[in-house]
């Protein structure tokens, strides 16, 4: 898959099983389409909800791999071209002077894409990232 190609930079690929978990979380995600909402009633894709749980927490650390993995999701996410750091430092101060929303607009995925700038964030800030802090 395409993020497979991004996350064995520093080898956080996904394997078999996580790959069918998303499969079926998609699948299954359309019987109960009126169920993925947030909380003002916009939907919600079910595939940016799997990525964000199974597929960000996998990335984790500070390493120039990270730090290239982080940049390649943020571009794959929002279906950018973003292949600078200076780049993705102007999609981050948008996504900060927005008052960090919890999605990206116009982006492919824009939760996943939200949960990347803010990881970018922490990246450039405190030389770490992890989804879950």
């Amino acid at each position: 898959t395409s993020i497979n190609q991004i996350l064995i930079k520093a080898q956080l690929q996904v394997g078999y099983r996580i790959r069918d978990e998303l499969a079926l979380f998609v699948l299954h995600a359309r019987e109960m389409a009126s169920s993925f909402v947030d909380h003002n009633g916009n939907k919600v894709d079910p595939l940016d909800m799997a990525i964000q749980m199974k597929v960000l927490p996998r990335i984790i650390g500070g390493s120039s791999a990270i730090r290239q993995v982080v940049l390649e999701m943020l571009a794959w996410s929002t279906g950018k071209k973003i292949a600078t750091e200076s780049e993705a430092q102007s999609l981050l101060d948008s996504w900060i002077s927005d008052g960090r929303p919890s999605a990206l607009k116009d982006a492919k995925l824009p939760r996943t894409a939200a949960r990347l700038c803010l990881m970018w964030d922490r990246l450039i800030n405190e030389g770490f990232t992890s989804s879950w802090m």
